[in-house]
């Protein structure tokens, strides 16, 4: 005992569930159930805590098995039984010992058929491993479960095998219990002398390896032997030593149930503290396989959304690209088509000899020229404020400031900007999108409002950008209906998280709303 704190230390796992089982083995041998089963059990503890999947599987059932059939609990002998048999049919070696407990097992449960199976088939496997170790008891298992069946003369044949093999085997204890059984069997059939001759053999025998069962059974018989040859001394001294046996046996079982009840109740807590730490190992393990999973998860969630993000993002580049490009296009077909083609009439008109019109013809003359006139300074007007290049390269507000100084020169609206000082660049495609609002805006004023004066200001409150252009117009009708360009400016709010609030009716004109949101997709990026 003082080597398992040894062993422990050294890790040798399997050394220590040995020499667990071996105490056990000894005090089994001593007669102590109790600490034999506590020993036993601790030894298959060690042996699942270690997962040692060798003979000591085996053994460690076997032995527990043996224990409750010499216990006589044969219901709770036969699973380990069964288990044990069932690793050594799974390495190939034999079951004898395992079949003969699991005849004795049957025979005290009164399934006299299987015990007689069981018993056989132990017989078979012994021979057929050719061995010689516990033959004997294999031969009495099988001679009992003979006996059971009312086989008296096969019975006693192999009753006779079994203690010629344990003679030469000096199996005292097994000795004993054969010639108990056989003279109990010959008392049965009536062989007074052969009864008195094997119960006289199983008392010395039960003397010299200390089993105390067979002592008190063989005295039983004797005295019975005894009584029929009405030698009533002997009869009664063999009579006190069956009693005194079983008196002493009575005693000694009745303390050593108690305390197999404590070793089982203590194995249960056991079980139930190592099922309670599997079960937190499990749920750990379930926990942080959930979360694993949870991890892999999100991180796929964030992956996708990245990626999402950047198609997006080179979406935007790419349309904010190719609507820079079509206004550019645009701008240049304007600026060098119409443009060409109105100043090709310009000069068609300037040729023209005013004086020899009459008064009429140079009234429309005039009226040509202007329109004239008024046309080409708009193409340029429109062709420079589709795409200026000041928005790339100046930003939103410089490019705003020069378009109302141009339109100030060129319309009959006079228009007003009130943007605050320091206000820093946004992003290329909030500055794009908003310059278009403002162009949208600003055209409707000039075609639809009959507007004198006109406002555009930009402020930042709440995190947030408001554009607001108001005019002195002619307000919005109930019953205008939206076109492309009122479509265009809700599109391009909505692209850019906005808000579009329309309001013609607390003062002349009309009133105009954007408010952005400053997100990081809006914030300002210094030039």
């Amino acid at each position: 005992m003082k080597l398992l704190p040894l062993t422990s230390w050294f890790k040798t796992h399997r050394l220590e569930a040995k020499i667990t089982l071996d105490i056990g083995n000894s005090y089994l041998n001593a007669g102590d159930y109790a600490k034999a089963l506590d020993y036993y059990f601790k030894s298959l503890e060690l042996k699942n805590k270690y997962q040692l999947k060798d003979l000591l599987d085996e053994d460690c059932h076997r032995a527990i098995g043996y224990l409750y059939v010499t216990l006589g609990d044969f219901q709770k002998a036969k699973p380990y039984l069964f288990q044990a048999k069932k690793f050594k049919e799974a390495i190939h070696r034999g079951t004898y010992y395992e079949l003969a407990h699991l005849s004795n097992a049957y025979e005290g449960l009164s399934q006299l058929d299987s015990a007689l199976y069981y018993a056989k088939a132990a017989i078979h496997e012994a021979l057929h491993y050719q061995i010689t170790h516990e033959l004997g008891y294999i031969f009495v298992t099988y001679a009992k479960a003979l006996e059971r069946l009312n086989n008296y003369p096969q019975a006693l044949n192999w009753y006779r095998y079994g203690i010629a093999t344990c003679l030469k085997q000096n199996n005292r204890k097994t000795l004993s219990f054969a010639y108990s059984e056989i003279a109990k069997l010959y008392h049965q059939l009536g062989n007074v002398d052969s009864a008195g001759h094997f119960a006289r053999q199983a008392i010395y025998y039960a003397r010299e390896s200390g089993y105390l069962k067979g002592l008190g059974e063989a005295g039983g018989t004797l005295a019975k032997v005894y009584k029929m040859h009405h030698q009533l001394d002997s009869a009664l001294k063999y009579q006190e030593l069956m009693i005194t046996t079983k008196d002493s046996l009575f005693k000694q079982d009745k303390a050593q149930r108690i305390e197999i009840l404590e070793v089982e109740q203590r194995r249960q807590e056991r079980a139930k503290e190592e099922a309670e730490e599997k079960a937190q190992q499990q749920r750990k393990l379930i926990s942080i396989s959930a979360i694993i999973a949870l991890f892999v998860i999100l991180s796929f969630i964030f992956y996708r959304n990245r990626m999402l993000t950047q198609q997006n993002a080179a979406l935007q580049t790419a349309l904010l690209e190719g609507q820079t490009t079509e206004r550019k296009r645009v701008a240049a077909d304007l600026h060098d088509a119409l443009g060409s083609t109105l100043s090709s009439l310009r000069w068609s008109m300037g040729a023209i000899d005013k004086n020899k019109l009459n008064a009429q013809e140079q009234e429309v003359y005039q009226h040509v020229q202007n329109s004239l006139e008024q046309a080409y300074d708009q193409v340029r007007l429109l062709s420079h404020n589709l795409l200026p290049e000041e928005l790339g390269k100046q930003g939103l507000w410089k490019t705003l400031e020069g378009l109302v100084r141009k339109l100030n020169r060129n319309t009959p609206v006079t228009f007003t900007l009130q943007i605050p000082e320091n206000q820093p660049r946004l992003n290329a495609k909030t500055e794009f999108e908003l310059y278009s609002i403002c162009l949208e805006l600003i055209t409707n004023i000039l075609k639809h409002a009959q507007a004198t004066e006109a406002n555009v200001k930009v402020e930042v409150k709440n995190e947030n950008l408001q554009l607001t252009v108001t005019d002195n117009g002619k307000g919005i009708s109930e019953n205008t209906t939206a076109g492309k360009g009122l479509r265009n400016i809700a599109e391009r709010v909505e692209s850019l998280k906005g808000k579009w609030e329309k309001i013609s009716d607390e003062l002349p004109g009309t009133k105009n709303v954007i408010i952005l949101p400053l997100e990081k997709s809006t914030k300002p990026t210094h030039a």
